[in-house]
């Protein structure tokens, strides 16, 4: 396997060109930051945004990576004299020069070398003090340590201040270095059923169990892979769990699964988001939707009579219009935007399916609904 902590290919090469599937991160990354940091300014903290697996900061090809997104987002704010850092880290030394120079007209924005968990007791002290947002885009699962990320989340929680995550995890890689850590058969990638592109099949050799345990926050991977055959269904649970870790901590957990082509059954990859306020959630779904249609990756889109479904079933009882859209998106996260569903609600109400405490079809989000009887 490669080095703990080793966030990218070997070497810089991998920098070369910006591939379709880093695009679809960083659209999601930039349609986020823009109302993350308007709302959030508004607390009165300063603002702390750490890119954890920074990368150069800009591509081969002329493409700005998510250091420079970040950047110019927050650039934004600071010109308006909101106190807001920038902390991107970067392991690689050639890469790390990259990037150093990539930032160097941000004077508010740190390059640092070393690994995320090098920086973690730094992260932690800003944290108590900052409210922070973390993205974690490593190439695989490598580099990332459930106990160091869970004391910072912890750090913020006492100090009674605000924390988000933005987190590419790659369950497929981790369930293959799982299936070899039990001496089990590990799949060849299919490419009828996933994405062969850019795959770190040479690294997944003797992956150690006690490794895999540090990465996840504990030894529930063994059961979730002893439990079905099917590698689909394996990584589909992994991720599953590693949502429910992040529930410990937070109240609002999203979780997309982007393909690479609609009749890949395995996921490219996994984006899970954490936040502790159900307006993270709004304005992470409202992210991701609007870059559906500007990215080659796919998502599996419920049908609309399904959007139907999920509204009548979560109005069995009287529930705010507000709530209501909230409990469809954490139902169907990223599947539709706030204002279809709010459509959709309408088109329920006209057609006398729900009923409203008013009466009326045109409500607001405070007006009890519910399922007709």
């Amino acid at each position: 396997m490669g080095e703990v902590g080793l966030p990218h290919k070997a070497d810089k090469s991998f920098f070369d060109r910006k591939r379709p599937w880093s695009e679809r991160k960083d659209q999601i990354l930039a349609y986020y930051l823009e109302p993350y940091l308007a709302k959030v300014a508004r607390r009165g903290q300063p603002i702390l945004i750490v890119d954890g697996f920074a990368g150069p900061g800009k591509f081969g090809d002329g493409n700005i990576g998510s250091p420079l997104i970040i950047c110019a987002k927050a650039q934004e704010l600071v010109a308006r004299g909101v106190a807001v850092s920038v902390l991107c880290i970067e392991s690689q030394p050639e890469v790390y020069e990259l990037l150093r120079a990539n930032l160097s007209g941000f004077s508010f924005a740190e390059p640092a070398p070393g690994t995320f968990l090098d920086h973690i007791p730094k992260i932690r002290d800003l944290a108590r003090t900052h409210t922070t947002f973390l993205y974690m885009d490593p190439w695989t699962v490598e580099g990332l340590d459930w106990a160091a990320l869970d004391s910072v989340f912890s750090e913020v929680m006492r100090a009674g201040g605000s924390v988000e995550l933005l987190l590419n995890f790659n369950a497929p890689s981790f369930v293959r270095r799982a299936l070899a850590a039990l001496k089990c058969d590990v799949p060849p990638v299919d490419p009828e059923i996933e994405d062969a592109d850019e795959y770190d099949l040479g690294e997944v050799v003797s992956p150690s169990s006690e490794h895999l345990t540090q990465i996840v926050g504990g030894s529930w991977w063994e059961d979730a892979l002893v439990s079905s055959t099917d590698f689909r269904e394996q990584v589909r649970r992994v991720a599953e769990e590693v949502c429910n870790m992040l529930r410990r901590e937070f109240t609002e957990v999203g979780c997309l699964a982007i393909k690479a082509k609609p009749a890949h059954c395995v996921p490219k990859y996994y984006l899970l988001f954490a936040s502790g306020h159900p307006d993270g959630l709004k304005l992470m779904n409202e992210a991701m939707v609007k870059t559906r249609g500007t990215s080659m990756f796919y998502l599996d889109l419920f049908a609309r009579s399904d959007l139907h479904r999920l509204i009548l079933d979560a109005a069995e009882d009287w529930i705010p219009r507000g709530e209501l859209i909230l409990a469809v998106i954490r139902q169907a996260f990223c599947m539709f935007s706030w204002s279809e569903i709010r459509g959709a609600i309408e088109d329920l109400l006209k057609s006398g399916t729900l009923t409203s405490s008013t009466g009326k079809t045109r409500i607001n989000n405070t007006v009890k609904v519910r399922r007709a009887r």
